[in-house]
């Protein structure tokens, strides 16, 4: 028969509280959150930056648009969602964008608020940022190409996926061409 060890009350009860204890932490260390899902894929909307924010050079960038509001930015340097609201129609000769970045490592763990104002003829756009506790960033511009999003789950996209579309990779090229030469 195997020898019986005696555990003490007190020794039982240190166990017990570290084992509550670490669950508490665990419960404690998780953070809220919400789930949001995507509508239906609408356009994917190529911007090409010919007057940058120096804090985020990325030339290129694409917005994978929903027609919830929703939407996923990729850049060399950026990956984040956010939801927007579109002022006028596309068809119009100007139209406005606004768009509300969710907090991300992109933008400091904080929210930004962006402007965009879209010139249909001359495919131009004009950009405002507001960034949540610093203020407003200079104003940036360039021009964009909108296509057909394919994409009815952006969650799993990166920059290299963008890269290899067929629809984007001239746009890429053609933005990249341009800011050599500016």
């Amino acid at each position: 028969m195997p020898a019986q060890k005696t555990v003490s009350k007190s020794a039982l009860i240190q166990a017990t509280l570290l084992f509550v204890g670490v669950g508490a932490i665990t419960q404690i260390a998780a953070a809220p959150s919400i789930t949001v899902t995507f509508g239906k894929p609408t356009q994917i909307e190529g911007l090409c930056y010919t007057k940058l924010y120096a804090a985020k050079p990325y030339k290129p960038a694409v917005l994978f648009l929903y027609d919830n509001g929703l939407y996923k930015v990729l850049s060399p340097g950026e990956s984040h969602y956010g939801a927007f609201v579109l002022v006028g129609k596309r068809t119009d000769s100007a139209y406005q964008v606004n768009y509300m970045a969710l907090p991300s490592a992109d933008w400091g763990n904080a929210t930004a608020s962006l402007q965009l104002r879209y010139h249909s003829a001359s495919k131009q756009f004009t950009q405002e940022t507001q960034l949540m506790g610093q203020g407003v960033v200079p104003n940036e511009s360039g021009y964009f190409v909108d296509l057909p999003n394919p994409v009815a789950d952006p969650t799993s996209l990166t920059w290299s996926d963008v890269q290899q579309m067929k629809g984007l990779q001239m746009f890429l090229e053609q933005c990249e061409t341009h800011v050599k030469k500016s």
